[in-house]
């Protein structure tokens, strides 16, 4: 998909191909040897390094994280580093019974608790890529996030 006014490409992360069916065009089952939480994550291939993943032609040389400045009851306040949880697809990452959120990724099948399991996963997906370059959007910030219960502050 194209923007309308840039023409630039647009990637939905969320989308790796269908409801727990990953594919391919979409996502890399990137291996970490050594993750803190899993040994494996699904990516989207927009995400993944060209250096590392030549044969993904998605894969991008640099990537850029614009987080959003917001305060989180698991994590004080989100940045670039836990917008890379945001990163992962719904389709393979969503809580049981219901394609919303992350909350597969960081709050089933764990024997930590939520904190340690939301930061765990952050870890472990920075790991699979890090952003070259961050620009932390704060000119309207969130409270109560993750998605935000009061009105966002100016």
């Amino acid at each position: 998909m194209r923007d309308d006014v840039t023409g630039v490409q647009l990637y939905d992360l969320n989308i790796a191909g269908g409801i727990d069916n990953p594919n391919p065009d979409y996502v890399t089952l990137v291996t970490l040897q050594d993750g803190i939480l899993r040994k494996s994550y699904y990516v989207p291939n927009i995400l993944l390094d060209r250096k590392l993943y030549p044969n993904v032609p998605q894969a991008s040389d640099v990537l850029i994280s614009v987080p959003v400045f917001k305060n989180h009851a698991n994590a004080q306040i989100t940045g670039s580093l836990k917008n890379r949880v945001g990163c992962a697809p719904n389709d393979l990452y969503h809580a049981p019974g219901s394609i919303m959120m992350k909350s597969g990724l960081v709050h089933y099948n764990s024997p930590y608790g939520e904190n340690e399991t939301v930061a765990r996963s952050t870890i472990d997906l920075n790991r699979v890529r890090p952003a070259e370059f961050t620009v932390m959007d704060a000119l309207i910030g969130i409270t109560n996030g993750p998605t935000g219960t009061n009105k966002p502050n100016p």
